[in-house]
């Protein structure tokens, strides 16, 4: 017959739900607990008259994850700067973005250290511009302390992030509301 349409059989799976569960459950298994962000001016080169550069610093709570913990007092900025590999997961319903993170803790690289950290984008929205446009992220897990000459004094470890994406959510993001 002409003009009729043959009946479509819609089979309605219900996989969304069960994916985001395990997806937040990846995502818990690994997470640290970010406890304060800071951006500041911070004078990482220790030669006279070195201008100050924007930083963004993250204070992280490890006392669980001894194998982060101890990386991070164990390593220094060049190492640092090689052995992480990062990424983002951007959720912007709540709006969220998680920083992925896999170190690699030895020279054959079957032990990986895995941490996600995540930040509300409405609450840290001014330190993750700024840390769209620097390209590296301070974890610490002591509280920040800095000199009168603007030298960061508390031990930190700068790592390595893609500037990119976190640049194309935060664009995308209408401004956190005023209240």
């Amino acid at each position: 017959m002409v003009g009729r349409t043959t009946p479509k059989v819609r089979i309605r799976r219900k996989a969304a739900p069960l994916a985001q569960r395990e997806l937040a459950a990846e995502i818990d298994a690994h997470a640290v607990a970010v406890r304060r962000l800071w951006s500041r001016g911070i004078v990482r080169d220790s030669e006279q008259g070195a201008p100050a550069d924007s930083a963004v610093i993250a204070r992280v709570e490890v006392e669980e994850r001894r194998e982060l913990a101890a990386w991070l007092d164990d390593a220094d900025d060049e190492e640092a700067a090689t052995d992480v590999r990062t990424d983002w997961i951007f959720f912007p319903s709540r709006p969220e973005a998680i920083l992925i993170g896999v170190i690699d803790g030895s020279a054959d690289g079957a032990e990986l250290i895995r941490f996600n950290l995540r930040f509300a984008v409405d609450r840290y929205r001014r330190q993750l511009e700024r840390l769209a446009r620097s390209g590296r992220l301070g974890l610490t897990t002591l509280p920040l302390q800095i000199s009168e000459e603007g030298q960061l004094e508390s031990r930190c470890v700068f790592i390595p992030i893609q500037v990119e994406p976190l640049r194309a959510f935060l664009h995308e993001l209408p401004p956190a509301p005023v209240v």
